[in-house]
């Protein structure tokens, strides 16, 4: 978050992002230790690598929605989604990035919240199965 480098970073992958969970993890002993609810910690590194629990959680949570439809649709849904869901964190994350090197605040997405877009619209362009 500051710019330094991490020692191990050019040898091991996801160094920032192992380092990312243990720092969260620390800051909220209570959502760990919870019964009710699971901490997920969702870091992106610079240059886009996903920390895999994340990346499955996105990955599980668009198969649940896809299972309201037409059996025919569910794998063509969950791709949709998941395409979707990732390039809106993706943009997110280097919106957020391009901003503290320019020292300004990240743009406001226009759709951040709302209704879903209909199946018909996210399935477009996209192969049905």
């Amino acid at each position: 978050a500051d710019g330094r480098p991490r020692p191990q970073a050019d040898i091991h992958d996801g160094v920032a992002l192992r380092t990312a969970r243990r720092r969260k993890r620390a800051t909220y002993p209570e959502l760990v230790a919870s019964r009710r609810c699971k901490l997920l910690v969702a870091p992106i590194e610079t240059g886009g690598r996903w920390d895999e629990q994340a990346y499955q959680f996105l990955v599980q949570l668009a198969k649940a929605k896809a299972r309201t439809a037409p059996s025919n649709l569910r794998t063509s849904l969950t791709n949709a989604r998941l395409r979707r869901w990732t390039g809106m964190l993706a943009f997110a994350a280097q919106d957020a990035f391009a901003a503290s090197l320019l020292e300004e605040c990240p743009a406001e997405t226009v759709a951040t919240d709302g209704l879903e877009p209909a199946i018909g619209e996210l399935l477009v362009d996209f192969p049905v199965d």
